[in-house]
């Protein structure tokens, strides 16, 4: 059992917060945002509870490891609707942190405005991005975007509308292949 710092708070939709863990050589500042577009859409605000720990055993909760040995963990509820990032003051870098998964999931076709699918490939190159359903052998959709920097990662944006008459309610394979990679993810899609 280690040692853990543990930071509570409440933010809103749509809000950007900011924690700090002073440590002995060094601070850590986690920069925590809500990006549920949809209910901001719907001018409800709500408050969330959230916990940050730092240590060098957080237990229970999604941990990212740093590079000194310790862990630091975020939970809260809904965690798809948060991105967070690290950012240590002796370098000014952020701590890089592993790919997330595709979000929303499930993708609420007639609320969210897009389908946000992270990759590792540099902004403005080009992916191909196909659609397949467990039904259908053939893909029910494909076409061709460039990766964006999105709420401080790096996603394939494909719109909604892009996806409105070609998709009903159902599990679906995505696939996206750039020149470097190719990605694979399943997302329940609910019209």
């Amino acid at each position: 059992m280690g040692t853990t710092a543990s930071i509570s708070g409440n933010p809103h939709t749509l809000s950007t917060s900011f924690y700090e863990f002073h440590l002995t050589t060094d601070t850590l500042t986690a920069i925590v945002t809500n990006a549920d577009i949809p209910e901001a859409q719907q001018y409800v605000d709500t408050s969330y509870s959230l916990l940050l720990e730092l240590g060098t055993s957080v237990n229970n909760i999604p941990t990212q490891n740093l590079s000194n040995g310790l862990q630091v963990g975020f939970s809260v509820s809904d965690q798809a609707k948060w991105v967070e990032r690290y950012v240590l003051a002796s370098t000014k870098t952020d701590i890089p942190k592993s790919i997330v998964d595709v979000s929303p999931n499930p993708f609420l076709l007639s609320k969210a405005s897009r389908l946000a699918l992270p990759v590792k490939d540099p902004i403005n190159s080009l992916a191909h991005v196909f659609c397949f359903s467990i039904s259908h052998v053939i893909g029910v959709f494909q076409a061709d975007y460039s990766v964006s920097e999105y709420s401080g990662g790096k996603f394939i944006l494909v719109p909604s509308a892009d996806l409105q008459s070609r998709l009903s309610s159902g599990i679906y394979f995505i696939i996206a292949r750039t020149n470097n990679s190719e990605y694979r993810w399943k997302v329940a899609v609910i019209r």
